[in-house]
């Protein structure tokens, strides 16, 4: 998280920065500076609180999704009778978490905005392409190389999910079994 907060903190040092500048374009830098550094230090500080909001929401979001599993596979073994009491009751559970839910997406939402705002930025006032636009990282921002797929925020939090799937495709299959096993009858 240390890590996390120093991505983000590398925007004022571009932000700063006159490598290869004009003395007017230094000039017109500060200038700028005047009204940017404050909006960015204001557009940290959102994104970082909001990252701090996804990642305890994300433990939630994670609790709610194994327990959905758990639900799913239970529906899945159960006889026709109790399966409408795992429907109702994976319902519940939905309506009982969507606040959490609705938060923890809203929080990625308002840190992606504040982070591609600071981008913004930065690359306004760098007059000379000194700071690669391409693969500029800030904050939770990962680098892909090829070969390695790294995850981050909600792709993270769902990659230990494949109960879901495995829940899902024991359903389907029980019920090709049952509608095959009332044909022969």
């Amino acid at each position: 998280m240390k890590e996390t907060f120093k991505k983000g903190a590398k925007t004022f040092k571009d932000l700063v920065h006159t490598i290869d500048f004009t003395k007017k374009e230094v000039l017109l830098k500060y200038l700028i500076l005047v009204v940017f550094l404050p909006m960015n230090a204001i557009l940290y500080l959102m994104a970082g609180l909001f990252f701090l909001i996804e990642r305890l929401f994300a433990h939630a979001f994670r609790f709610f999704i194994a327990l959905q599993a758990n639900l799913f596979k239970r529906k899945a073994l159960t006889k026709q009778g109790y399966r409408k009491f795992y429907t109702i009751l994976s319902v519940v559970l939905f309506i009982v978490f969507l606040p959490f839910i609705l938060i923890y997406y809203l929080s990625m939402l308002v840190k992606y905005l504040a982070k591609q705002l600071m981008k913004k930025i930065v690359f306004a006032v760098d007059f000379s392409n000194y700071i690669p636009r391409e693969n500029y990282l800030i904050f939770d921002d990962m680098s892909v190389q090829p070969g390695s797929m790294q995850m981050s925020g909600m792709m993270k939090d769902l990659s230990n999910t494949q109960a879901i799937g495995s829940a899902f495709e024991h359903i389907i299959n029980q019920s090709d079994q049952m509608s095959n096993d009332r044909r022969k009858r």
